[in-house]
């Protein structure tokens, strides 16, 4: 999930109009398409359910049976946390959010949602982009939330063809060996035109260590402010 879709589904919640049925809050960590620990969450349900009475308790059991049938078939593998509103009566809400960062087992009724994770989870978590580099390729991800929104790979201008035209074995040898700095600076280009235009926070660094270093080099200062960690993976991809 991006950032901004977040924040729509926060602003969605905060505004949400109260009636006379209360709205069930449910944060939940995943593991493997399931709830991590059911027996808290089973613990909690039933910790609510005690002291509810009449259209009180009605309205409360069809929205767990919601979440329940939603906790059923609809949790994606990938996933390691969920955040589920559900209100039954006479205006009902169901707003299901998966993502790939674990949450708290937490469930709370009360006359609005409970965005307080949700505020908590958009502010502890940067975006940020990885820049993958090998020396034919070089993948830009921009990461949301844990998740990688948008992949993006370049690859370096075959130039075999040049060999014994105007570049001689040793100069076919000596690029070989590095990548064509052309390609390094219109990469660096597009990765400053992508955290500018996207807003990210945080820049990371991976692959071949001989490549990083020349990428490195050429950053510019207030990408290189932006640099955190560089990660070193020889090969494959990222």
């Amino acid at each position: 999930m991006e950032l901004k879709n977040l924040q729509r589904h926060i602003r969605s919640l905060a505004t949400l109009p109260e009636t006379s049925a209360q709205v069930v809050s449910c944060y939940l960590e995943l593991e493997k398409g399931g709830i991590k620990d059911p027996a808290v969450f089973h613990e909690q349900v039933h910790h609510l359910t005690t002291g509810l009475a009449g259209q009180e308790r009605q309205d409360f059991k069809a929205a767990m049976a919601a979440i329940q049938r939603y906790l059923a078939v609809e949790l994606s593998p990938d996933a390691k946390g969920a955040a589920i509103f559900s209100r039954a009566g006479a205006a009902p809400f169901f707003l299901p959010l998966q993502f790939r960062l674990p949450l708290p087992n937490w469930v709370t009724l009360q006359t609005t949602p409970n965005i307080y994770h949700l505020v908590e989870l958009k502010d502890a978590y940067d975006r940020y982009i990885l820049m993958f580099c090998t020396e034919k390729k070089v993948w830009i991800l921009e990461v949301n939330l844990g998740a990688v929104t948008k992949a993006l790979w370049r690859e370096q201008v075959e130039i075999r063809e040049r060999v014994g035209r105007d570049w001689t074995k040793v100069q076919y040898q000596r690029h070989q060996k590095k990548p064509n700095q052309k390609f390094l600076k219109e990469m660096i280009y597009f990765l400053d035109r992508r955290i500018s235009e996207g807003g990210f926070t945080h820049l990371i660094l991976a692959g071949d260590p001989k490549i990083m270093k020349q990428v490195r080099d050429q950053l510019p200062k207030h990408l290189i402010e932006k640099l955190g960690k560089m990660l070193s993976a020889p090969s494959g991809k990222p």
